[in-house]
């Protein structure tokens, strides 16, 4: 298969030429589809609208200004919403371990299998708002996002949600929709810093496990600990757990601020 290259002559394109044009040639190729292809001498064929100058070239100093006004007010709308979140976050309190602890994981949660289970070829097809987790480990187990499913009930949001064999640990803010073999792990303490914080000790002690015969099973799951902070009554301290994730994003977002202010 032969790869056609449209190349523009008599000048280096920028990120923002590039994308004002791409978006173009988008418009022009919307109405191909699978069974309708363009072939590659059609594609030498087609016309897309640019901007032009007096002369009847394209205007490549309008496409660019056009396309960095358009980066600059979701910048700008993006810091607005970055200062808002710090604002909400406050300046927090200094925080202290008391001690850490190694819990079971059924003394911290309540380990259900999912309730929908899913194989993908029974999904009715239907888009919509609702996550359907696989046992993938790219994009938070999300392989697509989907509408009911009449013949199956979803999962709740807040909870994490476990792909056995694969060892995958993801939380899941909303309702959901599964594949097979998923677990769910509920704690009316959870939210999404005190996720955030377990998870990855959480996945240090999946990783004891692979895929084959010693894959993450549910009565191996359920004899697993977790290393946690603890309070002085031993108990697992989510207080710390949430202020500490805070302090870890405030710190993020403000040193975002400090970069943009700077550029």
């Amino acid at each position: 298969m032969k790869i056609h290259n449209i190349i523009i002559k008599g000048r280096e394109l920028n990120k923002y030429i590039a994308l004002f044009i791409a978006n173009q040639c988008k418009r022009t190729c919307s109405q191909v589809t699978y069974g309708n292809q363009m072939s590659s001498s059609d594609l030498q064929k087609q016309l897309i609208y640019l901007p032009s100058t007096p002369e009847g070239l394209p205007d490549y100093d309008y496409m660019e200004q056009y396309m960095r006004e358009k980066e600059r007010k979701l910048l700008n709308q993006y810091r607005s919403y970055i200062l808002l979140k710090i604002n909400e976050l406050g300046g927090g309190n200094t925080l202290k371990i008391n001690h850490w602890r190694a819990f079971e994981l059924t003394e911290i949660f309540t380990i259900t299998a999912t309730k929908s289970g899913i194989d993908r070829n029974k999904l009715t097809g239907q888009k919509g708002d609702f996550p359907y987790i696989t046992r993938s480990d790219n994009e938070n187990g999300w392989d697509s996002f989907i509408g009911m499913q009449p013949k199956y009930k979803t999962d709740k949001g807040n909870v994490i949600s476990i792909g056995l064999d694969t060892q995958t640990a993801f939380y899941q803010p909303i309702p959901f929709y599964t594949g097979q073999n998923i677990q769910v792990f509920s704690n009316k303490h959870l939210n999404k810093y005190i996720a955030i914080f377990m998870l990855p000790l959480l996945k240090i002690q999946l990783n004891k496990f692979n895929w084959g015969g010693n894959g993450a099973t549910l009565g191996r799951l359920k004899r697993l600990h977790i290393m946690l902070p603890a309070t002085e009554s031993n108990q697992p301290d989510y207080m710390y757990m949430e202020q500490h994730m805070r302090q870890k994003e405030l710190k993020i977002l403000k040193n975002y601020i400090k970069i943009r202010q700077n550029v």
